[in-house]
């Protein structure tokens, strides 16, 4: 664990002229999705903001803790610098390059793909963790200069800025990209600003609602605290994750996970390979002897024999068996057999597969029966029996049982939530509007 963490940090690196006052720039705004909750892209205060060429970069997030801004530049790699503000104060930091090793790349796909008029490489990321390896998606283009994020660090080995990053978990996009001039005080530290004493910098140690992790004198072991520095847990664990609710997950130095909660107490015994929590329905995924289960309320009701298992949602939970997905209920009742290369999401009713070629599929759960097919993309709504689907860079929708019922028309396109949907006719977004369920431009909003 650092010793300054940002929540959802997001930092990229990147550069400019170093002989121009005015510097040319590519301008990248990007969308974020995550746990399928997509909505349109924000053109005034996008997800991330990136001004960037080969030389200097100024990044700024937008997510639901704030607005952050960073600025670097690459001959001073692997330095950065945060800027707050709101108080004007900055904090200049480092990468650490070493985490990089852990991380390979394949950059042997032959496929391509256009994003917002760029010509895209896909590249796997495989990440190392204890279920096994964890894999990200990049189409990437080597016509804008890479720039990568603190927290994923492994955009550094990708030949090119990436437009478009995808897991099962989340999705960020690029919506827009122009080429554009900016001054070179856009990537400087503003004068009226003041260095962040160390002292101050004590929130981005925050690891929940006035829960602030601490380190021993050896920076070995971690401990809680609140904003008046009162001891809430002595520093006896060897990591320390963000609060989830009010749970945090924690590990000793056998590498064991556990749980604690506001006060310290602890909820679960360190004794478990893994373990994740999911607040709303106070799930957790837990592995022993190198399988996976689940527990509710603290309670085991999926014992651990799956390769891997996900938080139960909608009545279902997806697992791995013999390295193919199935479905299960709460009450660990096979309900589709683990026959399908890649169960993305489920609904109470459908699911969605994805095959090793990365084309699409519509399923009923209760028989399996495919539904429709050889789609680029197939997105469920959790409202609407309306189905986004997507097939040559255009978006429409099918019904439950995988019929067109909104024409594969559309350049952007959103699911559908309390009965309306954001899409645009031009890649451009020059013009965004709703429509209803039956295909109907809408003057009403969310």
């Amino acid at each position: 664990m650092k010793k300054i963490t940002l929540t959802l940090l997001l930092i990229f690196i990147a550069g400019v002229n170093l002989y121009a006052q005015d510097q040319k720039v590519v301008e990248i705004k990007y969308a974020a999705t995550f746990d399928g909750n997509e909505g349109a892209p924000d053109k005034i205060n996008p997800f991330i903001h990136a001004l960037i060429n080969e030389e200097y970069s100024s990044i700024t997030l937008q997510n639901e803790d704030g607005k952050y801004s960073y600025i670097s530049k690459t001959s001073e790699a692997p330095a950065y610098t945060f800027l707050n503000d709101e108080d004007k104060t900055y904090l200049k930091l480092e990468h650490d390059y070493e985490e990089l090793d852990i991380f390979e790349i394949d950059l042997s796909s032959t496929e391509t793909k256009m994003i917002q008029g760029y010509t895209c490489q896909l590249a796997i990321i495989n990440i190392p963790t204890d279920e096994g390896e964890y894999k990200i998606q990049i189409w990437y283009t080597q016509n804008i200069p890479n720039f990568y994020l603190n927290n994923f660090l492994f955009l550094k080995k990708v030949p090119g800025a990436a437009l478009q990053i995808a897991t099962e978990d989340y999705s960020i996009d690029a919506f827009e990209i122009v080429k554009t001039t900016k001054p070179l005080s856009t990537f400087e530290i503003p004068e009226d600003y003041t260095e962040m004493e160390v002292d101050s910098a004590v929130e981005y140690n925050e690891i929940g609602d006035n829960r602030y992790y601490y380190e021993d004198e050896t920076g070995t072991y971690f401990g809680m605290r609140d904003g008046e520095d009162n001891i809430i847990t002595q520093p006896i664990y060897s990591g320390m994750m963000h609060f989830k609710g009010d749970v945090c997950i924690v590990t000793n130095e056998e590498g064991k996970y556990g749980a604690i909660d506001y006060n310290g107490k602890e909820i679960l015994p360190l004794k478990f390979d893994y373990l994740d929590h999911e607040p709303i329905n106070n799930q957790y995924i837990f592995s022993e002897n190198e399988n996976f289960g689940l527990m509710k309320d603290g309670k085991i009701i999926i014992p651990a024999q799956y390769q891997l298992v996900s938080f139960i949602s909608n009545g279902y939970a997806i697992f791995t068996e013999n390295y193919k997905n199935g479905i299960i209920d709460e009450n660990n009742k096979v309900i589709v057999p683990a026959k399908y290369n890649s169960i993305q999401e489920n609904s109470s009713t459908l699911f969605v597969n994805m095959d090793d070629k990365g084309i699409y599929s519509l399923h009923r759960i209760s028989d399996g029966k495919e539904l429709a097919s050889k789609y680029d993309l197939i997105s469920l709504s959790q409202d609407s029996d309306l189905v986004l689907v997507q097939k040559n860079n255009k978006y429409g929708y099918v019904n439950k049982d995988g019929k067109i019922v909104i024409p594969i028309q559309y350049a952007y396109a959103t699911v559908f939530t309390a009965g309306l949907a954001v899409v645009s006719n031009s890649e451009d977004f020059s013009e965004v509007f709703y429509i209803d369920t039956t295909g109907k431009k809408s003057d009403k909003t969310y």
